[in-house]
This record gives structure tokens, sequence and C-alpha cells, in this order.
């Protein structure tokens, strides 16, 4: 099946009863759930028959409650877990296996009460044997696995073309192909420009300053540069880049997410390279798929300590709590948490 045929089915309202959609675009399995929210009727605040979950953190008794119980006065209940980052076979994340199997088990014979939606970021090939196992017990029932596209070249332009379409909106084409030709990033990140560039340029027509100004072209850096100066001790350079991407309206919650998993990456990494595994090994376990960025990643995490991966987590962990549990200035606290991290350096 292909994205639009998704698209269309769900728009149709033939809702399966249960989806479990990846790959590297967020933005193609964001407009899917939220398309598939919006026809369910339940909305996602209902705290009795919408039960999200993250999948990077639920315990595997949670995930089974969730999928067990029944609805709440109504017919149906959504379970919806996000970031199932367990499916692609990760040692570090915990009772992974357990996890695939029960999403296995309840693939097989869906109840009709209960719509599963499950869903997260990779590079997993089709070919995967993870992959292989849950389309062939989603092929026999009410349900669907597939892998979501990624946005090219080729088809920015009619996303484009259907964006200002949308909000009703003329451009004209030779600002149409800059943006083409300047933007890199997936469909979620290109409508997040687009919504930035239009604000921007309310009550006239968009130029070609507006998105020199806002938008974060193709090989400029970006937040996943952060993390790179922060290992590497550079603050400064750090606390730059941090101060021009909150400049073009990057939500400080993005960037510490970021720093989560560029530090949960580095400690995937950092006990492989201590054990001496080849980078051939590396791209097996951790399911990569280029031989020169595993190896950019394995000469910038090798000089880095477990100690001071410790002590960023700390770090990390205590600042995520602040932002959670006090009243605090984000975008303050996010500054001065790039200092900390970067301050590990001499460990």
């Amino acid at each position: 099946m292909y994205y639009s045929d998704l698209k269309k089915e769900i728009d149709q309202g033939k809702l399966r009863r249960a989806y479990a959609l990846y790959g590297e675009d967020e933005g193609f399995i964001k407009e899917v759930v939220e398309a598939i929210q919006k026809k369910t009727g339940i909305a996602p605040n209902d705290i009795f028959n919408y039960i999200r979950i993250d999948g990077q953190k639920a315990e595997l008794a949670e995930l089974e409650a969730a999928l067990m119980t029944l609805p709440f006065m109504g017919e149906r209940k959504v379970v919806e877990v996000f970031r199932a980052d367990f499916f692609t076979g990760n040692q570090a994340m915990r009772d992974w296996q357990e996890k695939i199997k029960l999403i296995s088990g309840f693939l097989e014979n869906p109840p009709e009460d209960t719509l599963l939606l499950v869903y997260y970021i990779t590079d997993q090939d089709k070919k995967d044997t993870k992959i292989k196992a849950l389309e062939k017990k989603a092929h026999k029932t009410d349900a669907l696995v597939m892998k979501m596209p990624v946005l090219k070249k080729e088809n920015v332009s009619e996303y484009l073309e259907e964006y200002f379409r949308e909000k009703g909106m003329e451009i004209s084409r030779p600002m149409l192909t800059y943006i083409r030709e300047n933007f890199e990033g997936n469909i979620l990140q290109l409508r997040q420009e687009l919504d930035k560039i239009l604000a921007y340029a309310t009550g006239r027509s968009i130029e070609k300053s507006d998105i020199d100004r806002l938008m974060i072209k193709s090989g400029t850096r970006h937040k996943y540069d952060l993390l790179d100066m922060v290992m590497q001790g550079k603050a400064r350079d750090a606390v730059l880049l941090y101060n021009e991407l909150i400049y073009k309206r990057t939500e400080p919650h993005e960037i510490l997410e970021v720093c989560g998993y560029r530090l949960r990456e580095a400690y995937n990494y950092k006990i492989r390279i201590a054990a001496g595994l080849p980078v051939k090994t590396l791209m097996e376990e951790l399911n990569e798929r280029m031989p020169w960025l595993v190896e950019k990643k394995v000469a910038m995490i090798r000089p880095i300590s477990l100690t001071r991966l410790n002590a960023m987590f700390k770090l990390l962990v205590d600042s995520e709590e602040r932002m959670k549990g006090t009243p605090t200035n984000p975008e303050r606290e996010i500054e001065m948490l790039i200092l900390a991290l970067a301050g590990t350096a001499g460990m």
C-alpha cells in the first residue's frame, strides 16, 4: 500500500484495528496519526478511552494493561504507543523482546473494542526480520504494518503547492523552486518552516529575504550539531548555535529531546567501542547504514569517558525535572544546560 492510498482509506473512515508505522520521516507518520485520531472520534485528552504511552519509558506491565483493559463507558478505546524504539532490537531498550512479542500477539487477533496505534522513527529496512514477522501476522488480520515514505526533492514541489493551496495563498513559481532547493529535512520540519514564513509575511507576498531570514537551509548547522559542539567542549559555539535556533523559533523542548537522543546514542556507541567491536558489528547492532557516519561518530565518542557521559545524563535529567516541576524560563534553562554539558569536557 502507498502512503496516498492509506490517507485516502482513513479519510473515508475505513479504520483498521491496529497500525504499526515506522520510517525516517516523522512528518508523514504524524499526518497519519492525526488523521486516525480525528476519525476515531476519541479525543487524545480523553483520559479513560485514549491511552498514550511513551515506548521508550513504558514498562512491559504498562503496555499489557493498556491493551487488555476494556473501554470505559464507550464502544472503543485507542492505545497510542509513540517512540516504540524497542522494535529496532536495540539492546539498550529494556524488555524489548517481550514488548515485541506482546504487540505481535495483539496483531494476531486485535479485538474490536481497541484500536492500537504504534509508531517510531527509524531507518529500518522492510527486510528486517522483526518487520517481516509483524507484516506476516498483520496480513492475516485487520491490521497494517507500513513504512512511511521519505520526503525527496522531486516530491517537495507537490507538497508545497498543496500547502499554499490549502492556505488560500498564491506563491510564484520561482519562490517555490527557491524553497525546494534550499530546504533539507523531513515533511514535519518543512511544514514548521512554512508556518513560520507564512506568519512572518502575513498580509503580503512571500519574498526571498523571508526565506533567507527564517528557513534553516540545506547544509547549514542545525540542532543535531549542538551536541557535537557540546561533546567537543565548544561552549561558546554551542550557545551561539542555540541562540540562532531559538531566533528561528526552534522550541527549547525540541532541543532537550535531541540532547537526550544524542546522549543515549553516545552511550550505546561507547560501551561497544570499549568492548573493541569493529565498525561492521557496530553497524549491525545499532542499525546504522553508512560506514563513514559510524566512523565519524566513533572518532568523536571514543575520547569521552563513561564518567563524563553519566554526568551529562544527570545534568539532562535534572534540567528536564526543573522544566516540568517548577516555573522556569525554558530558553534560559536549556542555555544553562548547554553550558553545563560543555563544561564536563575536562572529565
